[in-house]
């Protein structure tokens, strides 16, 4: 169960729970008239980056640069949403649905040298997700994989224990789905290729200077052609204000991850500068951990979801920008829909179901990210669970910390 606000991805955690608030990946951009600088489109991204491995990476920042970099066999359309070629050009499923086989394009090329794409590295990058040694957080995506079969050099099949119909969803060029050489990653070695990535797509990785900014330059040799710039530098500028100057002065040209609506007001009626807003394809969402108690009580879970007043946050915090949503799809899917249970702020409902829960006084600890405006957000959050009877503690962490601690669960204390 979730309780959703449509927008983008960043995060919470409750004590004893992982709580999830996204941020933006639906963005809203600006961008000057005066375009990018010596061919180089200059990019604000609020947080650093720190992993550009597919099997390990995570967060936005880390996944918008990785996503100039790698492709996956399978990617989304991206004015429909429906899934389409990228390394593979064709695919067949057999009549039962536990086999898929797919067709390399011939040709493609690793960046800088280490040579073509074959099945072999489809193999590698797959069981290198599923290998428990890897550790990755996108294992249990792949869940269901039983085999991946390097046929020829450019046809690999995967395996299935039985039918899975989300499986081409899974292996879209994202996260686990992006593909990687084995021989960069056997060369470079596991740790240093986090920040040294290979891959296939349009821009190929040139220079971190954490703190400041990620370069990218472009790849001549890309397989769907060159791009028709010489790069993309994203540069960190984590306060919203100075991002909105740096724009307004030709410093960047477009700002990523914009949140705060009195900043998309200010850009709206700044001189040469473009807004565009589209429907979101993320959600925030606080969701639960049901394998900790008192949250393995679905009385308590909805009393939780009764009783944060989304549509108080999205007239009052948001003031419009956002809107509300039911389930973690939004209506840029082609899934979405809107018959499934909701949950409308019903303060008085919640107290009851917390009453017929019997699980007595309890504490969550919401722990928020420390950037706008998931550690603002926290606060009315809080302020309407302690309404319905539920004490909470309010911890903000830095990124690395917030990190660390949502992948161990933060157990209770």
């Amino acid at each position: 169960m979730t309780s959703t606000i449509k927008g983008h991805h960043a995060s919470f955690m409750v004590k004893a729970t992982l709580a999830v608030f996204a941020t933006v990946t639906a963005v809203l951009t600006a961008m000057p008239v005066s375009f990018a600088a010596n061919d180089v489109l200059r990019v604000r991204i609020g947080s650093d980056v720190g992993v550009l491995d597919p099997a390990r990476i995570f967060g936005i920042e880390n996944q918008t640069v990785a996503g100039h970099i790698y492709n996956g066999l399978v990617k989304y359309d991206q004015a429909t949403n429906k899934i389409m070629p990228d390394l593979a050009r064709e695919w067949t499923v057999s009549p039962d649905g536990t086999e898929y086989t797919f067709k390399l394009r011939d040709g493609v090329t690793w960046h800088k040298g280490h040579g073509e794409l074959t099945a072999d590295d489809v193999k590698f990058s797959l069981e290198r997700v599923l290998d428990p040694e890897t550790k990755s957080r996108y294992a249990g995506q792949l869940a269901g994989v039983t085999a991946v079969e390097a046929v020829d050099k450019l046809t690999v099949k995967v395996k299935l224990d039985k039918p899975n119909a989300g499986l081409l969803n899974k292996l879209t060029a994202f996260n686990q789905g992006w593909i990687v050489s084995r021989k960069a990653v056997t060369e470079i070695g596991d740790k240093n290729y986090q920040m040294q990535p290979i891959g296939t797509g349009p821009f190929m990785f040139e220079k971190w200077t954490p703190g400041n900014q990620v370069t990218v330059t472009a790849n001549p040799d890309y397989f769907e052609g060159a791009p028709k710039i010489a790069g993309v530098a994203f540069k960190l500028i984590k306060d919203e204000t100075a991002a909105a100057i740096a724009l307004e002065n030709g410093e960047i040209d477009i700002f990523f991850a914009l949140q705060q609506p009195v900043i998309i007001d200010r850009l709206k009626n700044a001189k040469g500068v473009t807004v565009q807003d589209r429907p979101a394809n993320h959600t925030i969402n606080l969701v639960l951990n049901t394998s900790k108690k008192p949250l393995d009580n679905v009385k308590v879970r909805q009393a939780i979801a009764y009783g944060v007043n989304r549509e108080g946050l999205i007239k009052g915090y948001f003031k419009g920008t956002k809107a509300m949503g039911h389930s973690v799809l939004t209506s840029s899917f082609p899934e979405y829909t809107e018959d499934l249970p909701q949950y409308p702020h019903d303060p008085e409902k919640a107290k009851a179901l917390l009453a017929e829960s019997g699980v007595g006084a309890f504490e969550l600890e919401l722990v928020s990210v420390g950037l706008s405006p998931y550690d603002q957000l926290i606060i009315p959050v809080a302020s309407d669970l302690n309404k319905i009877g539920i004490d909470t503690k309010i911890t903000i962490l830095e990124r690395g910390a917030y990190l660390q601690a949502r992948t161990k669960g933060r157990p209770r204390r």
